[in-house]
């Protein structure tokens, strides 16, 4: 079993220094949260795919989830969802 722990809980940092510091705990994992400040897909480019890759791979840290239970990104806590059919939003 791998422990890790949430970006969620380093929302005033960037995706790149929650994962550091979620690797200076001590976890073995984590779970990045598909919104923003993190990993936002509208926001996110093939380079900072790349960097985190690298990133999670120089910290020695799987990826036990992605987060996807809130898109403050386009709406508010819940509403819409990743699930839900595209209503003018950026939700594909």
């Amino acid at each position: 079993m791998t422990f890790g722990y949430s970006t969620n809980a380093f929302v005033k940092f960037s995706l790149f220094e929650a994962v550091e510091k979620i690797a200076r705990l001590g976890f073995q994992g984590v779970e990045i949260m598909c919104d923003r400040p993190h990993l936002y897909p509208d926001d996110f480019g093939p380079e900072d795919l790349t960097r985190l890759r690298r990133l999670l791979q120089e910290q020695g840290l799987g990826v036990t989830n992605l987060n996807s239970f809130t898109l403050f990104a386009v709406g508010d806590t819940y509403l819409p969802s990743w699930i839900e059919p595209r209503s003018g939003s950026a939700i594909p």
